[in-house]
């Protein structure tokens, strides 16, 4: 049979326009379709397989996606939500962990998509898949720095839903100038008392002095903004806010001094021996605070708690080291403790230092 011309033109259009959506299959898809059906322990396996190298490109992040989305019609009540949650979790920590640029356009996307339509009260068990989901998301643009999915990012922090404080967070990881003089200003003026800058890193850090020193700023709002001091990780954090312990504002330098013990390493030993050697008293409560939780990594430096002990002015930090002696049960710190509470000038710390030998264990 002949075809006629216009039918084989119209055919080969029709062929022309089906191809790319035949071509734009996810060819990740199929891979976690394989694994649906599976006993779950071997489909966890599977699925840390699946996820265990980088989410490098838009599609496998849109597979990787779907497949979360796919557990929600396995979390109903006949269903074991134990099994689906633990199935939900490589893929959230993949999501979250999906920094490559390729993926970020996507991450965007499936961010806007996530927060269409009403999703700021999460109650039932799908909802919570939803919201790890969401939340995944959320650091995954922090991260990355994914700047596409700030307007996403604000609409989220503004609507004061249950996920608003990490995107709050993650709007300061992605770092425009922008935001942080908008939550700076909305500090300053109380419409929200809770905000956290530690995203934004140094930048913070230099806007929130500039602001200190600034003497047409009025002095109430400095107060507010000084507490807002952000923690940075450990060597950036130390080495910035060391300078600051000298600064002529003694909030700052309290601030700064307690930013530096929250980042307090056990083997920072010269580190603790000068900020507990340092002229001014504000900074010693901070750091003998740290010493908590770093001498029993390290017990070599209980000897500065005991020296603080028997030679700090301030009452309250002798107080404190006679505490920490006795939680840390340091044991060769007996017969300081046993002077202190005998004959310490202050009760509080005669007291402290008794309290301190009645726990320590032989």
């Amino acid at each position: 049979m002949r075809m006629n011309i216009r039918t084989v033109l119209a055919s080969l259009a029709l062929v022309a326009l089906l191809a790319p959506h035949a071509s734009s299959a996810n060819p990740f898809k199929k891979d976690f379709d394989s694994v649906r059906g599976k006993p779950h322990a071997q489909r966890l396996k599977l699925y840390k397989e699946l996820v265990g190298q980088n989410v490098d490109s838009g599609d496998k992040l849109r597979a990787l996606h779907e497949e979360m989305k796919q557990l929600e019609s396995e979390s109903r009540p006949k269903g074991n939500p134990q099994q689906v949650f633990e199935l939900q979790q490589p893929l959230a920590d993949a999501l979250e962990h999906s920094g490559n640029p390729a993926a970020q356009s996507a991450v965007a996307e499936l961010l806007k998509e996530e927060t269409a339509g009403d999703w700021r009260n999460m109650l039932t068990r799908k909802d919570e898949l939803r919201a790890i989901r969401l939340r995944s998301l959320i650091y995954s643009t922090g991260r990355a720095r994914n700047a596409e999915a700030l307007p996403t990012l604000r609409r989220i922090r503004k609507a004061r839903g249950s996920e608003s404080k990490a995107a709050e967070t993650a709007i300061g990881q992605i770092g425009r100038p922008e935001d942080l003089e908008e939550f700076l200003s909305e500090i300053k003026q109380e419409q929200n008392s809770n905000i956290n800058l530690d995203g934004f890193g140094e930048q913070a850090v230099d806007r929130i002095i500039k602001d200190v020193n600034d003497p047409k700023v009025p002095d109430n709002q400095k107060m507010k903004i000084v507490g807002r001091l952000p923690r940075l990780p450990s060597a950036t954090g130390i080495a910035r806010y060391r300078p600051l312990l000298k600064h002529s504002d003694s909030r700052v330098t309290e601030i700064a001094s307690g930013r530096i013990a929250d980042v307090l390493a056990p083997d920072d030993v010269n580190q603790i021996r000068e900020l507990l050697g340092d002229p001014n008293p504000l900074v010693h409560g901070p750091t003998l605070a740290a010493l908590e939780r770093l001498i029993p990594k390290n017990p070599s430096l209980a000897p500065l708690v005991v020296e603080a002990l028997r030679n700090d002015r301030d009452d309250y930090h002798r107080a404190i080291a006679a505490t920490i002696l006795g939680i840390d049960n340091v044991k060769s710190a007996k017969p300081s403790l046993q002077t202190a509470s005998a004959s310490d000038p202050n009760p509080s710390v005669r007291k402290a230092a008794a309290e301190a030998l009645r726990i320590i264990k032989d």
